[in-house]
C-alpha cells in the first residue's frame, strides 16, 4: 500500500517482513479447495494469530475442525477453546532429528500444504493487488480483497 503521511500510521502499516508498507489479511479454505472464509485487511505489522483473532475466524469453527497453518499461527490454544485442533508440522528446534512419529506426521502435512498454497496463490493471479494500493483506495481495499478470494471459487478445481 501507499505510504501514509501520518507517522504512527506508517508504523502501524510497515510490515518487516516485506519491508514495505503493506495490508494483511487471512484466507480460510476448504478441504476440496472451496475459499470458505476471507478477513478484511489489516495493517501490515499485525501478527498472524491478531488476524485470527480479530477477523473472528474462531467463531466460524465447529468442534473437532482441523485448522492448518504456518509455523507463524500460534493459535493451537485459541483453537482448543473452540474444540478445534492445529495442523502444523514439526520443527526441529535444538533436537538433532525427527522422531518417526513426527517424519510421518511432516510427509502428511507437507503433502497437503502444497495443496493449500497452491489455493491461497489464487486471488493473487487476478493481479488486483500487483501495484501499490493508493491511500484514497485504503476503505475498499478489503472488500476488493475478498471479492477477488471469492471470485477463486469459480476457477477450475486443482485437484481433479
Amino acid at each position: 500500500m501507499e505510504s501514509p503521511s501520518s507517522l504512527d500510521n506508517q508504523s502501524l502499516c510497515y510490515s518487516m517482513y516485506k519491508s514495505h508498507t503493506t495490508m494483511k489479511g487471512l484466507i480460510g479454505i476448504t478441504p476440496n479447495g472451496v475459499v470458505s472464509f476471507a478477513s478484511e485487511l489489516y495493517c501490515g505489522s499485525i501478527s498472524d494469530p491478531k488476524i485470527v483473532e480479530k477477523s473472528g475466524f474462531y467463531n466460524h469453527l465447529h468442534k473437532g475442525d482441523l485448522v492448518m497453518a504456518d509455523k507463524g499461527f500460534l493459535i493451537k490454544d485459541q483453537l482448543a477453546r473452540v474444540g478445534a485442533q492445529l495442523a502444523m508440522p514439526h520443527f526441529l528446534s535444538h533436537k538433532g532429528q525427527f522422531s518417526p512419529q513426527e517424519c510421518e506426521l511432516n510427509k502428511k502435512v507437507a503433502s497437503l500444504r502444497i495443496h493449500v498454497e497452491r489455493y491461497m496463490e489464487r486471488p493473487k493471479n487476478w493481479h488486483f493487488f500487483d501495484r501499490v494500493i493508493p491511500i484514497s483506495c485504503a476503505n475498499i481495499a478489503s472488500d476488493t480483497w475478498i471479492v477477488v478470494a471469492c471470485l477463486s471459487n469459480f476457477l477450475p478445481p486443482i485437484i481433479s
